[in-house]
This record gives structure tokens, C-alpha cells and sequence, in this order.
């Protein structure tokens, strides 16, 4: 049977939040490295295409994330994060991303994700 996992909400930063899934008996073998999943609801951003885009900035930004921290809050051995999308992104005039260019859009989600690992240090 396997073990429960919990969720334990690290930082919220604007429409994003950092969970840790800890689970209740973990294996002391497993050496995976930290792992990322991340969470997109249809409902706030319907294209797939979209979607897909996004998971890869994510992803790049969670690389490099890593590789440049000097303190171990993300480096565990088989630790694990899910990264959720709480809420539709909106620029600082207020505009939904969807109304804006495709590289608007990446700019926008690229800075939303800076800000989430600042808040993150600051934790």
C-alpha cells in the first residue's frame, strides 16, 4: 500500500503557489532528486497549446532554479513540489493574458515566476 502523501504550501505568488508533497513513511534509498509537478486547470488557461507552453517555462525556470541556489530549500534528495496555477494571470494594467501577444505572454509568465522564487527566499 502505498504511503499518503500531504501537500504543505511553501509560498503564494500571485496566481501561483509552491506546495511540498511530503509523504508519511519515506523510502531512504530513493535518490530521485528534487522533482517538480506542475498543475494547470483547463479553466484558466484553455489552449493546449498554451498550457504546453507554459509547462515548458516552468520547467526551464525550475532548472534553473535549481541549479543556482546556494541554500538547500529546493535541493533534497527525493524531494517533491507541485507548482499550481491558482488564478488567471493579469499584467500590472490589469489586462488578461489571453488578450495579449504570444510573447507578451511568455514575458508575463517568465515574471511571475521570478517572483514566486524571490518570495520563496524570503521565506
Amino acid at each position: 500500500m502505498p504511503a499518503p502523501k500531504r501537500l504543505r504550501r511553501l509560498v503564494r505568488s500571485g496566481p501561483w503557489s509552491l506546495h511540498q508533497v511530503t509523504a508519511a513513511v519515506a523510502h531512504p534509498a530513493l535518490k530521485l532528486g528534487a522533482k517538480l509537478h506542475i498543475s494547470l486547470a483547463k479553466r484558466l488557461i484553455p489552449k493546449a497549446v498554451e498550457r504546453n507552453a507554459l509547462r515548458r517555462i516552468v520547467r526551464e525556470s525550475f532548472r534553473m532554479r535549481s541549479k543556482a541556489m546556494s541554500s538547500e530549500k529546493l535541493v533534497h534528495d527525493s524531494a517533491q513540489y507541485l507548482l499550481r496555477l491558482d488564478r488567471d494571470m493579469t499584467d500590472e494594467a490589469g489586462q488578461a493574458s489571453q488578450s495579449l501577444s504570444r510573447r507578451q505572454r511568455k514575458r508575463l509568465y517568465w515574471e511571475t515566476l521570478v517572483m514566486l522564487w524571490k518570495q520563496l527566499d524570503r521565506v
